[in-house]
């Protein structure tokens, strides 16, 4: 009796079973439905398995997503790497079933500037590069795609970067406003790119943010750097101007843990009399570090205390 083809099934600890990946033809024809709002928690691997095989039983594409991720999250070495390129390759086929006809094109899966981390079936982390600048200032279409969905995939990390002089602030006034609920961490730039930040009031408006890395140029604030539940806070930038250094001296981080400061060149723009004042607005116990170029501007050891 011949063998009865069948999907990938979910990965069950106490049941193995063979996983085989869909046919390279295999995507949805229309977009799914949206994402139901009363999803199981990311950590109840048994309801994702329920759900997932009715995901499958309907020829959902959501529901090979969940099996790859899950397989691959319980494999090791070799496996695990062909998993992962299984899932990569089908997320490119059915991206617009999974993430939206807006940001389906800038996936890295489609040579786009946007990589997602996957949990279950939701894209829990992305990484953005952003293109240089046209002619005009714009904001980046990747980007703005990405923040679009983000909401509907609870996106949890977020990593805005770019490897050619960009600049984020036409991208952070195109989205002011728009809802980030599920965001956690954030990282503008990176300390060896060239991404020119702006205003960064857009991103501390958001009520859920708990980390934030600031790696880049031109930062500023045109208000008091004030966030009610922040816990770390990075910055790294060649200077310190003006605006962001009375942004600094009038911070209201009432939950700040953790605070490190490298300003490679402190001698110039608006120096270093910013640090004494936002050192005595801290909250008593958190921790601050220095990057070495700072380290020599510091009269007292670096403490918040």
């Amino acid at each position: 009796m011949p063998r009865r083809a069948h999907r990938p099934a979910l990965h069950r600890p106490r049941r193995r079973r063979r996983l085989e990946v869909p046919p390279a033809a295999w995507a949805p024809a229309e977009p799914l439905p949206p994402l139901d709002e009363a999803l199981p928690d990311l950590d109840d691997d048994e309801a994702w398995l329920v759900l997932g095989d009715q995901w499958q039983a309907r020829g959902d594409a959501r529901g090979v997503v969940v099996a790859l991720a899950a397989a691959a999250e319980a494999a090791e070495g070799a496996r695990r790497a062909s998993l992962i390129a299984e899932l990569r390759r089908v997320v490119g086929r059915c991206a617009d079933a999974l993430v939206g006809p807006d940001l389906a094109p800038h996936l890295a899966e489609r040579e786009g500037a946007v990589r997602l981390i996957w949990r279950r079936v939701l894209a829990v982390e992305a990484i953005c590069t952003l293109g240089p600048p046209g002619r005009a200032p714009a904001p980046d279409a990747a980007a703005v795609a990405l923040l679009a969905a983000a909401p509907a995939h609870r996106l949890r990390r977020l990593h805005l970067t770019a490897t050619l002089p960009a600049s984020l602030e036409p991208t952070a006034e195109a989205t002011r406003g728009w809802p980030l609920p599920h965001l956690e961490t954030l990282v503008l730039g990176d300390p060896a790119g060239d991404l020119r930040l702006g205003d960064v009031g857009r991103w501390l408006a958001v009520p859920t943010l708990r980390h934030l890395t600031l790696a880049g140029t031109g930062a500023l604030s045109e208000g008091p750097l004030e966030h009610p539940d922040l816990q770390t806070l990075h910055l790294h930038t060649p200077v310190v101007w003006d605006r962001l250094a009375r942004a600094l001296s009038r911070a209201d981080l009432p939950r700040l843990r953790r605070l490190h400061l490298d300003v490679t060149r402190p001698e110039i723009g608006a120096g270093v009399g910013w640090l004494a004042p936002l050192l005595a607005r801290l909250p008593a116990g958190a921790e601050v570090t220095y990057g070495p170029a700072l380290q020599p501007w510091v009269a007292a050891p670096p403490s918040a205390s």
